[in-house]
């Protein structure tokens, strides 16, 4: 089981089986979410989520990137390495699973600042 919010650890408490995780990056990804086949709807928003390909958890990004009301989001201090971002379409009752969503792989060098573009379908049919 892991921590979601952390744990305490008190003076004298012995602990055993923790894996701490640390990683330091200096690259920065510039990006953009377009949207084709229609408009955001009133009361939506767009998420924008980044994982390590190939791990389970990804440590390299705490909070998810703030993304504007032009869709523009930046996300800094990655490490090198391969990508998978992903943005959705947020709305108040509608689940994650079933929203217009897009994804696009990037890799990254240590020291770079890479631009991409992500196209979420909005006349897309919804997953099930």
């Amino acid at each position: 089981m892991q921590p979601r919010n952390g744990f305490e650890i008190k003076a004298g408490d012995h602990i055993s089986d923790v894996r701490i995780l640390v990683s330091y990056g200096n690259s920065k990804i510039d990006g953009l979410v377009k949207l084709e086949n229609g408009t955001l709807p009133d009361n939506a928003r767009i998420i924008v989520r980044v994982n390590k390909v190939g791990e389970t958890t990804s440590p390299a990004l705490l909070r998810p990137p703030q993304v504007d009301t032009r869709g523009h989001f930046i996300i800094e201090g990655l490490p090198g390495g391969n990508y998978e971002i992903v943005a959705n379409i947020l709305g108040p009752g509608s689940p994650v699973s079933r929203a217009p969503s897009g994804r696009q792989q990037i890799s990254l060098a240590d020291d770079q600042v890479a631009a991409m573009t992500i196209t979420i379908d909005l006349g897309q049919k919804p997953g099930p």
